[in-house]
């Protein structure tokens, strides 16, 4: 017990009240149960980011925001992949050797079979 704020610290707990740093403590608990209503929360997934606003911090950022209903929608398949040229299904796979996108096993039979290269068979004598 060196100093004068570890003596006093030393006979609060010995009375049994709380040391100044509880007290403090537990009223920064009770501001933080009200901050807590107010924190402003941000939400990440497949759909992007959002913004989640309480009810009670509506009104500070009244005019600050814009509100937005409802979710742009998810482009579709075709929107996103492109149609393929050989049977008309979206075109989510792509030929590594030409590049060109195929839809289905059967367009990319036939997308190798235009793009192979001829080989002539000769008969040598």
């Amino acid at each position: 017990l060196h100093s004068a704020a570890a003596r006093k610290r030393a006979r609060e707990r010995a009375r049994g009240a709380p040391a100044a740093g509880q007290a403090e403590s537990s009223r920064v608990a009770k501001q933080s149960k009200k901050v807590q209503a107010a924190i402003l929360k941000l939400r990440i997934d497949a759909r992007g980011v959002q913004l989640l606003v309480p009810t009670s911090a509506e009104s500070l950022l009244n005019g600050l925001l814009t509100r937005r209903t409802s979710p742009e929608p998810l482009p579709s398949e075709m929107e996103k992949y492109g149609q393929c040229a050989y049977s008309g299904l979206p075109a989510r796979y792509r030929d590594p050797l030409t590049g060109m996108r195929y839809g289905s096993l059967e367009a990319f039979k036939q997308l190798r079979s235009e793009h192979a290269p001829c080989v002539t068979l000769t008969a040598s004598q």
